[in-house]
C-alpha cells in the first residue's frame, strides 16, 4: 500500500490503470499510464495498457503504436500479439492482424481466443481453407466450443463442402441446442443439400427459440417454396416482413412465392416494396418483370427487366426477359438485340440462344440459309461439348417388338400443344407401343390430368436437370423419343443432345430444324417441307407423313357456327387472333390495303398485349400511317377460351400472319367456319397455313405474294354466296379431313416410326 508522501509503485500504477480500463474510466486510465510511462518508459505492460486505452477510445493508430512498443520491449507475451491483432483488425488491416494472431498462437499454442480470432479474420478475407483449419485448431483445444464448430461449418459451406458443413453445424447444435443461430445455419446446410423437410424442422426450431428471427422466417419460406409448399411459404415470408418491414430480400422472396400461386398482383406489390427499400436490388427488379408479364403488362415488364440489367449488366436472365417482353409487344428487332445481348453476357444460357432462334422465324428478312447457319452456331457453342458424353444404346434390336415411345414437353397443360398431342396419346396402338410422357409443366391443371390419363407412364421432370432427364430416359429404356418443344420456352434440347434414346425426333412445337445432330428426324409433311427444297437446311432427316403433319382435336364446348357476320352487320369484318409478336410492319401495311379495298370493312384483333393502352395506341398509329382510322379497328385483349371462340362468330375472314403462319389459331378458325387467307413463304413455318388449308378445299386462299394475299382477302367477301357456303360447310369439311382422322393419323405416324426403328436395328452405329 502506498503511504503518504511516497510515490505509487509500478504494480500499483498497473493495477490502477487496469481497474480504470475495466470500469471504462478512460481519462483516469490515460492519466495513470502517462505518469507510469514518464517514470518507467521501458515498462512493457504499461505500453500494452496504454495501447488498450487508445483502442477503447477508438484511436487505433495510437493503439497499434503503443502495443508495438510493448512488444519491442517484451516480444514473448502472447497477449500482446493477440491484442495488437485486435487493434490492426479494428484499423482495417486484417492481413497484418492474421500475422499477429499467428505469432500469439506460436507463443501459446493453446491460446483459444487467438485461434478463434484468427479464423474469423481469415473468413473475412475469404481465405476459407485456412479459416477452416484455424477453427479446427480451436476445436482441438476445446471440443465443446460450439462457436468454433459453427465457424467451421460456415467455412466448409462456402467452399462447397456441404456434407462437412452440415456435420459441423450438427455438432454446434448438440453442444448448445438453445442457440437459434446454430439451428439456422444447420437448416441452411440441409436446404442446400436438398434435404428440405429437415431444413424446415431446423428453421422452425430456430424460430421457436427466437420468435423474432426474421431471417429464419425468410429461409423457412424459401425452403417451403422449394418443397412445393408455396402457400406455407407465403405465410412464413409474410411473417418475416412483419418482423422486419425493410427486409428487401424477404419481400423479393414473397413476390416469387406469390407468383407461384398465381397471385400476381400481390407479387407485384411485394416486389415494388422491395425495390422502394433497395432500388438497386437486381433480383427484385427481374422478378417484378416476370410478375408484370403474367398480368400482360409487357411494357412495364420490359422496363423492370431493363432496370435489373442496368444494375447488373451481366444479368443474362434479365436481358433475356426484357427481350421476351419486347417480343410479345411485336418489337422484333429490339427483342433480337436483347436475346443477342443475353447470349453474349452468358454464352451457355440456352434459353436466350433458343429464344433468338425462335424469334428469327418471325422476321421477314430471315431465309432458310440464315436459319440453318444460326442453328449451327447454337450447336457449335452448346451441343459440341456434350457429344463426348453420349453412350451406346443397349436397347433390344428386335425390329417388330413393342416399342417404348416417349414424349418430352413443358407444355402438357392448358396450352396449344394439347389440341394436337391428345389425339396422339389417345389413339396409340398399345399392342405395338408403350407411351411414356416426360412432363416439365410448371403447374398441373385439368388438361394435364386428362393427358396423364392417356399415357401408360407419366414422369414429372420439372425438378430434373438435363443430365438427370437423359439418365432417366435411358433407364426407362425408351426406344423413340419425341421432343415437342425444340427451341420454344422450357425446352430440354440439351437432354436430347446426350442422345439417351436410339432414335430421336422433333415435332409440333417448332416448325423448323433444331440444329441438333442428336435428333434424327423431324416430323413434317410434303407441303410444310416440299421434297427437294428444305433438306439442305435441316440437320434432321425429314420424316414426311403421307397426309398431314398434325391432327387436331377441337376444344370441348365450342359454340355452334354462326352465319357470316356481314349478314347481320352490313359490313365485312376481317380478323387476326394470332399473338401480337407475329404482327410485322409489312403485315400491317397489307392489312391496311385490304381494308382500303373493302369499303366500311373493319379489322378485329385480339391479343394479350392489347390490354395495354399504350400498345393499342401504338397499333392504331401504325394503321393510321397507312390511312386507316382507329374507328375501323377493334383491338381486344385476350379472353377465356369460350369467349375467344365466340370471337370467331364476329369475323368473316381471318387474316393469317406471315412469315410465321398461325397453326392452332388457324385450326380454331376453320373449326368455327371462318376461312383463312394465308401467305405462303420459303421456310417451313410460313407454309403451315397452306398445309392446313389444302385439307378443307381452300388451297386457293394460300397465296404466294403480298398482292395475291390482299386480292384473296379483299375478294372473298365480295362473293357472299361462297362466303356463306364456306361458313356452313367448313366444320364438316374439317371433320371429314385428315386433320380430324385421329386413328388414321396415329397409324401413319406409328408406321413411320416403325420404319425408322427397323432402320436403326439394321444399321448399327
Amino acid at each position: 500500500m502506498t503511504t503518504a508522501g511516497t510515490s505509487p509503485s509500478v504494480a500499483e500504477l498497473i493495477r490502477g490503470a487496469t481497474d480504470a480500463l475495466h470500469q471504462g474510466k478512460l481519462a483516469e486510465a490515460d492519466t495513470v499510464l502517462r505518469y507510469l510511462l514518464s517514470q518507467h518508459p521501458d515498462n512493457a505492460e504499461g505500453w500494452h495498457l496504454y495501447g488498450l486505452a487508445h483502442y477503447q477510445a477508438k484511436r487505433h493508430a495510437a493503439a497499434i503504436e503503443a502495443i508495438r512498443r510493448a512488444i519491442a520491449l517484451k516480444a514473448t507475451v502472447a497477449e500482446y500479439h493477440n491484442n495488437l491483432a485486435e487493434c490492426l483488425l479494428a484499423a482495417g488491416k486484417p492481413a497484418q492482424a492474421i500475422t499477429s494472431y499467428a505469432r500469439a498462437i506460436e507463443l501459446r499454442p493453446d491460446f483459444l481466443e487467438a485461434h478463434m480470432s484468427r479464423a474469423n479474420a481469415l473468413m473475412s478475407l475469404g481465405r476459407l481453407a485456412e479459416a477452416a483449419e484455424a477453427y479446427g485448431g480451436a476445436i482441438r483445444i476445446n471440443r465443446q466450443h460450439s462457436l468454433a464448430y459453427d465457424g467451421l461449418g460456415k467455412a466448409l459451406g462456402f467452399q462447397g463442402d456441404l456434407v462437412g458443413a452440415e456435420d459441423a453445424f450438427r455438432n454446434a447444435v448438440e453442444i448448445l441446442p438453445t442457440e437459434a443461430e446454430y439451428w439456422f445455419d444447420w437448416g441452411l446446410a440441409k436446404q442446400q443439400l436438398g434435404r428440405l423437410d429437415e431444413a424446415v424442422t431446423c428453421y422452425r426450431r430456430a424460430i421457436a427459440i427466437r420468435p423474432t428471427f426474421s431471417a429464419a422466417y425468410n429461409n423457412l419460406g424459401n425452403t417451403l417454396r422449394e418443397a412445393g409448399r408455396a402457400a406455407e411459404a407465403v405465410d412464413a415470408l409474410t411473417k418475416a416482413v412483419e418482423l422486419k418491414p425493410d427486409f428487401a430480400d424477404a419481400l423479393n422472396n414473397l413476390g416469387i412465392a406469390s407468383a407461384i400461386l398465381d397471385r400476381h398482383r400481390e407479387a407485384v406489390a411485394a416486389l415494388e416494396s422491395a425495390i422502394r427499400i433497395q432500388p438497386n436490388h437486381a433480383n427484385a427488379n427481374y422478378n417484378l418483370g416476370k410478375a408484370l408479364e403474367q398480368l400482360d403488362r409487357f411494357e412495364d415488364a420490359a422496363g423492370a427487366y431493363r432496370r435489373a440489367a442496368d444494375i447488373n449488366p451481366k444479368y443474362a436472365d434479365a436481358l433475356n426477359g426484357m427481350a421476351t417482353a419486347l417480343h410479345a409487344l411485336g418489337r422484333l428487332d429490339a427483342a433480337m438485340e436483347g436475346y443477342r445481348a443475353a447470349a453474349a453476357a452468358q454464352p451457355n444460357l440456352g434459353s436466350a440462344a433458343s429464344n433468338l432462334l425462335f424469334a428469327l422465324h418471325f422476321h421477314p428478312s430471315t431465309d432458310a440459309r440464315t436459319l440453318r447457319q444460326e442453328h449451327q452456331r447454337w450447336s457449335d457453342r452448346l451441343v459440341a461439348p456434350l457429344r463426348s458424353r453420349r453412350k451406346p444404346h443397349a436397347n433390344d434390336r428386335d425390329p417388330d417388338r413393342r416399342l417404348k415411345i416417349g414424349y418430352v414437353s413443358p407444355d402438357l397443360r392448358d396450352h396449344s400443344i394439347a389440341y394436337f398431342i391428345e389425339p396422339l396419346l389417345a389413339n396409340h396402338d398399345r399392342q405395338r407401343f408403350e407411351v411414356v410422357c416426360y412432363s416439365d409443366a410448371a403447374k398441373i391443371d385439368d388438361v394435364t390430368r386428362r393427358l396423364r390419363d392417356r399415357a401408360d407412364r407419366w414422369v414429372e421432370t420439372g425438378a430434373m436437370s438435363d443430365d438427370e432427364l437423359a439418365e432417366r430416359v435411358g433407364a426407362d429404356g425408351i426406344d423413340l423419343l419425341i421432343d415437342l418443344a425444340v427451341h420454344t420456352a422450357g425446352n430440354r434440347l440439351l437432354a436430347f443432345a446426350l442422345k439417351s434414346a436410339p432414335v430421336q425426333f422433333s415435332y409440333l412445337g417448332y416448325c423448323g430444324t433444331s440444329g441438333l445432330d442428336a435428333i434424327d428426324y423431324r416430323i413434317t409433311d410434303s407441303v410444310v417441307d416440299p421434297a427437294g427444297e428444305t433438306e439442305a437446311f435441316s440437320t434432321e432427316t425429314l420424316m414426311r407423313l403421307p397426309r398431314t403433319f398434325c391432327c387436331y382435336r377441337p376444344p370441348k364446348g365450342a359454340p355452334e357456327v354462326s352465319p357470316p357476320s356481314v349478314e347481320k352487320n352490313g359490313y365485312v369484318t376481317f380478323g387476326s387472333l394470332n399473338t401480337l409478336a407475329k404482327t410485322t410492319p409489312a403485315m400491317i401495311a397489307a392489312w391496311a390495303r385490304i381494308l382500303g379495298a373493302v369499303p366500311r370493312s373493319r379489322l378485329l384483333m385480339r391479343a394479350r398485349p392489347l390490354a395495354i393502352d399504350s400498345v393499342r395506341r401504338s397499333v392504331a398509329q401504325a394503321f393510321a400511317s397507312h390511312g386507316v382510322s382507329v374507328d375501323r379497328l377493334d383491338l381486344l385483349p385476350s379472353a377465356p377460351m369460350s369467349e375467344y371462340l365466340r370471337t370467331f362468330n364476329r369475323i368473316d375472314v381471318l387474316l393469317d400472319t406471315f412469315p410465321f403462319n398461325g397453326h392452332t389459331t388457324t385450326c380454331h378458325a376453320l373449326w368455327m367456319g371462318v376461312p383463312v387467307v394465308s401467305l405462303t413463304g420459303t421456310i417451313p413455318v410460313s407454309r403451315v397455313g397452306a398445309s392446313l388449308l389444302r385439307h378443307v378445299a381452300l388451297s386457293d386462299l394460300a397465296v404466294n405474294s403480298i398482292d395475291g394475299y390482299v386480292n384473296a382477302a379483299a375478294g372473298l367477301p365480295q362473293d357472299r354466296s361462297r362466303l356463306a357456303e364456306i361458313r356452313s360447310s367448313l366444320r364438316g369439311r374439317m371433320e371429314a379431313s385428315p386433320l380430324r382422322d385421329e386413328k388414321g393419323f396415329v397409324h401413319d405416324l406409328e408406321n413411320a416410326c416403325r420404319r425408322v426403328w427397323r432402320q436403326w436395328c439394321v444399321y448399327r452405329t
